[in-house]
């Protein structure tokens, strides 16, 4: 099988075992500016709200722009904002002042998850959250919000005297996250791009629905005249061999104890496992963008892993991210 040009992104959620935040903080910068030297396509931090005392962040909003500001050519953004603990208005000003600062390189990533296991004690909300229908009612209007605000500047500044600066510049790239094509004729309407996670994915969600994925292309395109960006997102402990990357998994989901219950999928694999199975992947979902969240605890292990991914795949060989 012959490689044909694949794209990959990194993802990052800040979590390290028995390490200081702010050491991980150093890490992930260390990280991200190695990731765009390699010719990574893609950076992405998710946003989380969990009890773990070494998580290094949880909005990453602050993150993404230092991580920016150190990079020259990779993609920078979130994986996703979860919007239904915050206002549009602070997301869409900070997301597209970033984006005209480091030029049309920033995501802004869209999640309906919320993180109100953690936050409802301190996060006030003015609706039952804990309702569905509530809950995607909130969502679907703060992304209407989100998108009016970025894309209608004219009418809101005539009719509501509202600004997001710079004033007819550019917005970011946005992307609704998802861990199944359910959601697509939300990302048609508004015009986003799409990823699937594998990791999130829920029993009888984990099929390829490669058809699904080019109706979806098709109708975006009708609607739009351009196609959609869409990636694949995959979990994977990555080591030199198959016995060290088995090993690595199982002392990983012992020490987090979840990942089992919450369906959380990881791949244990080498260089050359990661490369067929992207390969094979690129074939059944009907992608070219993949991107890996690799739970490898050792800083020094993913550098080398990026190197290898880096190598293997070809990345280098491409000098503009598109």
């Amino acid at each position: 099988m012959i490689n044909r040009d694949i794209k990959i992104g990194l993802l990052e959620y800040g979590y390290r075992i028995d390490k200081n935040s702010m050491a991980t903080i150093e890490e992930i910068i260390e990280y991200a500016v190695e990731a765009d030297k390699l010719g990574f396509s893609r950076f992405w931090l998710g946003e989380h709200h969990g009890p773990l005392t070494t998580t290094a962040f949880t909005n990453p909003d602050l993150l993404i722009g230092i991580i920016a500001g150190m990079t020259d050519q990779i993609k920078v953004g979130s994986a996703g904002s979860t919007i239904i603990i915050h206002d549009a208005y602070p997301v869409v000003t900070n997301y597209k002042l970033m984006n005209n600062m480091f030029y049309d390189r920033i995501d802004l990533g869209l999640a309906k998850g919320s993180g109100l296991v953690e936050t409802k004690k301190v996060v006030k909300m003015d609706r039952d959250l804990n309702s569905r229908k509530s809950f995607r009612q909130d969502f679907d209007d703060k992304l209407k919000l989100i998108y009016d605000l970025l894309y209608n500047e004219k009418k809101n500044l005539e009719e509501n005297e509202v600004v997001i600066p710079p004033y007819g510049g550019k917005a970011p790239e946005m992307w609704y996250l998802s861990t199944s094509y359910r959601n697509v004729e939300t990302a048609i309407k508004y015009g986003l791009n799409y990823s699937r996670s594998l990791f999130h994915s829920l029993p009888g969600e984990d099929d390829y629905k490669k058809e699904e994925l080019l109706k979806f292309k098709q109708d975006f395109f009708e609607k739009h005249k351009v196609y959609p960006k869409v990636n694949i997102g995959i979990s994977i402990c990555m080591k030199n061999t198959m016995p060290e990357a088995l090993k690595a998994l199982e002392q990983l989901k012992a020490h987090y104890g979840q990942g089992e219950n919450e369906g959380f999928k990881i791949f244990a694999v080498t260089i050359d496992s990661l490369y067929n199975m992207l390969l094979e992947y690129q074939d059944l979902y009907g992608v070219d963008e993949f991107i890996i969240h690799d739970l490898t605890d050792d800083p020094q292990q993913l550098l080398s892993n990026i190197n290898a991914i880096s190598d293997r795949f070809n990345l280098q060989k491409e000098t503009i991210v598109n």
